[in-house]
C-alpha cells in the first residue's frame, strides 16, 4: 500500500488542492466550472470537484472522475491512489 508524503495543500486561489504519495503519484482536486450556462466573465462553480492525476510522461493533469462535495473527492482520490485506509481516515 501507498502512504502520503505531502498532505493536502492549496496550490492556487481557486482552492485547488494537491497531495503527493510515496510512489511518486500526485493527485489533485480542482473546482468544476459551469462553462456552458454562464456568461464568459462570470464562470461559477457547480459544487463539483474533478479528481486528476499528474502524468509525468506528458507533463499534464489527467482527469479521473468528478465528485461532490470536496471531502468526497479527496477521499476517492486517495482510494484511487491505493492509500492505506488508516491514513485516509486520520
Amino acid at each position: 500500500m501507498v502512504s502520503i508524503t505531502k498532505k493536502w495543500h492549496r496550490v492556487d486561489n481557486d482552492n485547488t488542492q494537491e497531495v503527493h504519495l510515496s510512489d511518486g503519484v500526485k493527485l489533485r482536486v480542482i473546482k468544476q466550472y459551469d462553462w456552458q450556462t454562464c456568461e464568459h466573465s462570470k464562470f461559477r462553480g457547480k459544487g463539483e470537484w474533478k479528481v486528476e492525476v499528474f502524468d509525468t510522461e506528458t507533463d499534464n493533469w489527467e482527469w479521473i472522475d468528478t465528485y461532490c462535495p470536496m471531502w468526497w473527492a479527496k477521499e476517492n482520490a486517495l482510494t484511487w491512489g491505493n492509500v492505506k485506509a488508516e491514513e485516509i481516515y486520520k
